[in-house]
């Protein structure tokens, strides 16, 4: 196209010790900084573990990255990543959205273990001990830049829906640079975006272009076109302050840096010059079948005539046309976050630090992109919305991998507390990705998702979607209908796998079952467990 690219585990915390916590952490949400010591002081008497590098896109399909097989993406430095380490390609999200997916990363719990069972639904409790909260007490200086996401509560009029919430700082931030408005909680979020950009005097444009254009009115896409300087757009934001982040890390300590960007979540406002990456002729068109929703839930026509706006309003070669310009954009933000992760990578080579660093790149879930004639995510378990990437790179891990065994999300609590340190929480239910790049060894016959009602598992061949209190269910066979475009539950030649499937759900659901554990560094001789009996403290 002659385009030129620019050069868990639950911990319970006494009430004392919360309040102290929260005080601090509130106080230094206003700096975006926290100082060692506030709220947890880091130990000094540790060897120097590796750096810890996270990267996380929000809304990223497994299929956006070269390295996953579109031989349309230009995604160069996450495929470089992947060539110098592994990726797993059969990994799943626990829920198709971001909060209940973000609390699961960073706790290790699934959802309805850690309680964020939909967005702005639940906030996660503070008796649950996270990844930065373990490994900054493991001496680490624990950072994010970029989207939060996985804990809020309501802002002073008692408002709990998007734009009328307050994101949260959880314990255990050395450093906290918030870039999250995109997420739709504008109103009252306390992030140093927001304050620049009133600083600047475009804080009422943006909120005239979001209110204007947001997560798009019914009858069309979400394409809202970036109206600020380029250079203020979250995503290169996030990757500018990530880069300047790097280029000053601590000297007394190992970091662990939580690189959140927003992109690709809609609206597709990808900047110049990532919005002319691709042409829209030549993306492919979604996958649906016309009678595709005869025996599929309610749920899903539902979902779909919820958006009939869109798919009603147009002609079909004028839907074709958006939908292809909205997959477009969403590549080419994909391409920008890429961009500033090859930024990332170098500064890090700069310092000398590429040999003794753990790279970590995923993202919460998928995205429809008009899959089932659906947009955007919610409502359903299909593989569009809980197949994500997940890359691991640095010391130690094997290079030019691709690993087919079945991982999800909440193998990276584990992962990181191991790379740091900081032990291994009892009783969580996922596993080390870096022992296990090492290893043959199989640790799940299928992975487990759920949201609200509905419950999963997915092989590497079948996936089974349970209904609970519904006499309906899905079953596809992903090796012959890749797309999930035929439930094949109601038919009576897979009543067997149906029955197989169902049995291993339970399997899975049992196991996802996690009490809290007491912090052993408190006492707890006067409390009960969660059935009442005394505590044992194990």
């Amino acid at each position: 196209m002659g385009f030129r690219l620019p050069g868990e585990r639950c911990l319970m915390i006494n009430r004392r010790s919360f309040v102290r916590q929260a005080g601090a952490a509130a106080a230094a949400v206003s700096s975006g900084l926290l100082q060692a010591g506030e709220p947890l002081a880091a130990s000094r008497d540790r060897q120097a573990g590796p750096n810890i590098l996270f990267i996380t896109m929000d809304q990223a399909r497994y299929d956006t990255l070269g390295a996953a097989g579109n031989t349309l993406a230009r995604t160069p430095n996450l495929d470089r990543l992947a060539a110098g380490g592994v990726l797993f390609t059969n990994c799943a999200s626990q829920s198709p959205v971001c909060m209940p997916s973000r609390a699961t990363m960073m706790t290790g719990l699934y959802p309805k273990g850690h309680g964020v069972t939909d967005n702005f639904v639940c906030t996660l409790s503070p008796q649950h001990a996270t990844v930065q909260e373990l490994l900054h007490r493991a001496g680490y200086h624990a950072a994010i830049i970029g989207k939060n996401h996985y804990t809020y509560r309501p802002d002073r009029s008692g408002g709990t829906k998007p734009g009328n919430v307050l994101q949260e700082l959880p314990a255990g931030w050395d450093y906290y640079d918030m870039v999250d408005l995109k997420a739709g909680a504008i109103s009252t979020t306390p992030d140093a975006y927001r304050r620049e950009l009133k600083r600047l005097g475009l804080f009422e444009k943006y909120l005239n272009w979001y209110r204007r254009g947001g997560l798009g009115p019914t009858d069309r896409i979400a394409i809202n076109p970036w109206v600020l300087p380029a250079e203020l757009h979250p995503d290169n934001v996030v990757g500018r302050k990530t880069v300047e982040y790097l280029g000053r890390l601590p000297a007394d300590r190992p970091f662990f840096l939580w690189a959140s960007f927003n992109g690709p979540h809609p609206p597709f406002d990808t900047p110049e010059p990532w919005d002319r990456l691709f042409d829209a002729a030549d993306v492919p068109l979604p996958a649906w079948r016309e009678d595709e929703f005869g025996n599929k839930p309610p749920e899903h026509r539902h979902l779909h005539d919820s958006q009939s706006g869109f798919w009603e309003a147009h002609t079909p070669g004028e839907r074709d046309r958006l939908l292809r310009r909205m997959t477009a954009l969403y590549w080419g933000s994909v391409s920008l976050i890429d961009h500033w992760i090859g930024k990332a990578l170098e500064a890090l080579k700069d310092k000398g630090l590429s040999g003794n660093t753990l790279v970590v790149f995923a993202s919460d879930h998928g995205d429809y992109q008009g899959n089932h004639r659906m947009l955007n995510k919610g409502c359903a378990l299909y593989d569009d919305l809980v197949h994500v990437p997940l890359i691991l790179s640095g010391p130690g891990i094997p290079a030019g991998r691709n690993d087919h065994r079945l991982v999800e999300l909440a193998d990276i609590f584990p992962t990181l507390l191991a790379a740091g340190g900081a032990g291994r929480q009892p009783n969580t239910t996922g596993h080390d990705l870096v022992s296990l790049a090492r290893t043959g060894q199989e640790v799940r016959e299928a992975c487990f998702s759920e949201y609200t009602y509905l419950k999963s598992v997915r092989t590497r061949r079948w996936k089974y979607v349970h209904y609970a209190g519904k006499p309906y269910a899905e079953l596809y066979d992903l090796q012959n209908d890749p797309h999930e475009l035929v439930n094949l539950a109601g038919d009576p030649g897979h009543a067997a796998r149906v029955g197989e499937m169902k049995e291993l759900l339970i399997l899975r659901n049992f196991e996802s079952e996690i009490w809290p554990v007491k912090n052993p560094t408190e006492t707890w001789q006067d409390e009960l467990d969660p059935l009442g009996r005394p505590w044992s403290g194990g």
